[in-house]
């Protein structure tokens, strides 16, 4: 049992660099069995076609991300805790990923049926099961003054901008600002702090 559990992460971790770099069209099987250190009969065997691979390496993409923001957003605590604390866990997990974006967003693109039609028929993942309730939050704490007079999907879509887009321009913006690894990532730091101050302190 063992090395059949080692197997296929291996085969994981393999289709996981591979499919983040060349997409699913680009990757063949071939390429990741021989990244995995297998034959292609035993990569068939844990996996029957390339699009199978691709949609559990999706999935578990996917769930790095979707359950910890859906938590957050669930939860009770005021609007400005909730925007710190997602803004956080971007930076956190994009520096650890910063393929990642880029990959799950390229997936939805090519099939978004697919790729996403099975979360949105989960329940507790849908945004239908979180939304209605957000909103209302969003427009209390604005009536109460807590929050600036915009539109609360204005403030979604600045979040996930603000933390998601330098990680997809990385490359782009390393360039143009001149900057090595450890210049973005210290830059990228700072915007834990910066990103609520953007989007709240106007």
């Amino acid at each position: 049992m063992p090395k059949e559990l080692d197997a296929k992460e291996k085969i994981l971790e393999a289709a996981k660099g591979i499919f983040y770099k060349k997409g699913l069209g680009g990757a063949r099987m071939a390429e990741i069995a021989e990244e995995a250190g297998i034959n292609k009969a035993m990569l068939h065997y844990y996996f029957s076609s390339k699009e199978q691979l691709f949609e559990t390496v999706f999935e578990e993409a996917f769930h790095k991300i979707i359950p910890s923001i859906i938590s957050v957003l669930n939860s009770e605590k005021p609007i400005r805790e909730k925007i710190e604390e997602i803004a956080d866990f971007y930076i956190t997990t994009l520096s650890a990923n910063p393929q990642l974006p880029v990959f799950v967003l390229n997936a939805i693109q090519y099939d978004p049926e697919r790729f996403l039609g099975k979360f949105m028929k989960n329940k507790q993942m849908s945004p239908q099961a979180f939304m209605g309730k957000l909103m209302q939050q969003f427009q209390q704490e604005i009536q109460e003054g807590k929050l600036p007079p915009v539109d609360p999907r204005h403030l979604i879509i600045n979040l996930i901008g603000l933390s998601v887009f330098p990680f997809m321009m990385k490359p782009m913006l390393k360039i143009m600002m001149n900057m090595d690894d450890e210049s973005f990532h210290d830059l990228m730091e700072s915007r834990r702090e910066l990103i609520p101050r953007f989007l709240l302190d106007t």
